[in-house]
């Protein structure tokens, strides 16, 4: 049983899905995934080194908000991968890996995933 913090975050972020999510196609080679998604924004700091010089950059991520329960291509459920494209807005976003992770989930109950992305 989830905790009333968890099921009150949960809900929420239906809500917010509902009154805010827009139109994204989900792809993964030929299969096909029709979404309403959140898209937000992340900036993260890079640091490189190369030999004795290091080098720093802000890098802003694309990221889209959706239900899990919504990941599906035809009957099969799914999880992103690295790879994976999405096109929203007429612009094409490739999944690609933040820190350790390509998504993460965004409630105790894991119900909706936060996926990063960049464009292409």
């Amino acid at each position: 049983m989830s905790s009333p913090f968890a099921r009150a975050t949960e809900q929420g972020l239906k809500t917010a899905l509902q009154a805010a999510g827009e139109e994204v196609v989900y792809r993964r080679g030929d299969q096909v995934s029709y979404l309403r998604a959140i898209p937000g924004k992340s900036s993260i700091d890079i640091t490189a080194n190369i030999g004795s010089v290091e080098f720093e950059a802000a890098v802003d991520v694309q990221d889209f908000l959706f239900r899990v329960e919504d990941l599906v291509f035809g009957q099969q459920p799914f999880l992103p991968e690295e790879g994976d494209l999405l096109e929203y807005q007429g612009q094409q976003y490739r999944v690609e890996v933040l820190g350790t992770e390509v998504f993460r989930f965004m409630d105790p109950s894991k119900t909706t995933i936060r996926v990063h992305t960049v464009r292409q």
